[in-house]
């Protein structure tokens, strides 16, 4: 038991020292930071945390219409993945519940049944991950469609790209 509180207290400490503290310039494009224990979307100043399934990231490219499609199904993809996983893992302890309520030994029906319920986790689980490339297009999408201003060396030099 002693261990198991070490380790915990050991993540705890290891995931509060991650945070960083650098702020994006106001260029009008998003940046990706980390804010508190996940990613955000920076844009001028205001950060857009992308919430359980992606609020923020619509709400930071709001404005470009390919954008906010992309950012859209990546919510999309996020919430339907969170609803299967839900599914699936309702299903398995259901279906473990009652075939082996009958009897300790899982029938061929039963192991169908869990295979069925994990096979539907698997599928949240893919569904949630093929929406991750498009939190990136929405965030490319956006940044693309804002003009890109002069660019001042670190001596002071103004350079136009």
């Amino acid at each position: 038991m002693q261990i198991n509180v070490s380790l915990l207290l050991s993540m705890v400490l290891c995931s509060a020292s991650c945070a960083g503290s650098y702020t994006p310039q106001k260029t009008g494009r998003i940046s990706i930071v980390w804010e508190g224990l996940g990613p955000a979307y920076s844009k001028d100043g205001n950060v857009f945390k992308p919430g359980i399934f992606g609020s923020g990231l619509v709400e930071a490219v709001r404005g470009v219409p390919k954008a906010e499609a992309a950012a859209r199904v990546a919510r999309r993809r996020g919430i339907l993945g969170f609803a299967l996983t839900l599914g699936g893992i309702a299903c398995a302890s259901i279906a473990l519940a009652v075939e082996t309520d009958e009897s300790d030994a899982l029938s061929d029906r039963g192991a169908v049944a869990v295979g069925a319920c994990i096979a539907g986790i698997a599928a949240g689980y893919g569904t949630t991950i093929s929406g991750f490339p498009y939190t990136h297009d929405a965030v490319n999408i956006f940044n693309d469609t804002v003009p890109v201003g002069p660019v001042t060396l670190p001596q002071g030099v103004p350079v136009q790209p």
